[in-house]
């Protein structure tokens, strides 16, 4: 089943680095002020969730756009923790924050606007993202028999040809999609931006220095 735990109009890629410090301070897990339990109304896939974790930084991923949160979906407990293993918590959540002009030649209603979508919101109560496909693992053998044909690697101006066809491009590739375009979950604006985000962590143990850091291309 799949993981519990855990058009090309514009990319980011993020690369995510956790140094080791002279001295660790270990950071209590504390929640955002507002930040309450998970809230699913209507939705196309129920909440699920993965783990990077393949080297020494964990971070819980979510089908919602959120990045380094609780795998369990806690409103109380973080989800980025370098090194593994360890309390020594760096990332309570995070995630994508996004903001845009609908074309005004879109032709429909809302042309024109600007209007934005938030897939993580850190006051809790405007959460915009919505689950398009499960999070799929690389290292779960369900998850890797039963790839979704989207989840391929094909983008020649990103990755080497070698990879080019492949599920998977890293030791670890969590794959997702997520949109803002759930008319259950406006909070508070009167249409959505009607924005579809693709999401590949990718993690390694090589070469040395990698064992610290994720790798994240979105797609929007």
């Amino acid at each position: 089943m799949r993981s519990t735990w855990f058009s090309r109009a514009a990319r980011a890629s993020i690369a995510l680095a956790l140094l080791s410090a002279t001295a660790v301070t270990v950071v209590a897990a504390k929640p955002g002020p507002e930040r309450p339990g998970r809230r699913r109304a209507v939705n196309l896939f129920a909440v699920t969730n993965g783990v990077l974790n393949v080297n020494r930084v964990f971070c819980g991923i979510n089908n919602l756009g959120e990045l380094c949160v609780d795998p369990t979906n806690s409103p109380v407990l973080g989800g980025g923790f370098w090194p593994k293993g360890t309390p020594d918590q760096y990332i309570f959540n995070s995630g994508l924050q996004i903001a845009g002009v609908i074309p005004s030649s879109a032709g429909f209603e809302w042309a024109g606007d600007t209007v934005g979508a938030f897939f993580m919101d850190p006051r809790g109560t405007q959460q915009h993202g919505d689950g398009v496909t499960p999070v799929f693992n690389s290292l779960e053998p369900v998850d890797a028999a039963d790839w979704p044909n989207g989840g391929f690697v094909r983008d020649t101006a990103i990755y080497a040809d070698v990879l080019i066809g492949r599920q998977n491009v890293s030791q670890q590739d969590l794959w997702t999609r997520a949109w803002d375009g759930n008319p259950n979950f406006l909070s508070g604006r009167t249409h959505p931006m009607g924005i579809l985000i693709e999401m590949r962590g990718m993690a390694w143990n090589f070469p040395t220095g990698n064992e610290d850091i994720l790798y994240f291309v979105y797609n929007f």
